[in-house]
């Protein structure tokens, strides 16, 4: 099940995938994978999702 807190940072994400994302990254970049930092609304792109996380381990402190 998944906690509150974590469906939280999920819907947030979503927000600013769909409000300030979605348009220039299916343009640009159709069939990657993408990681949202919900509160400051960067994101790290992959071709396969791992590598999408390790650039956002990489680039936020304290990221899992």
């Amino acid at each position: 099940m998944i906690s509150p807190e974590t469906n939280s940072v999920i819907d947030r994400a979503k927000r600013v995938y769909a409000e300030r994302l979605q348009a220039d990254l299916e343009a640009e970049h159709r069939d990657r994978f993408v990681a949202i930092e919900p509160e400051s609304g960067d994101y790290f792109l992959g071709d396969v999702p791992a590598a999408r996380n390790d650039a956002a381990k990489r680039d936020v402190p304290g990221s899992q």
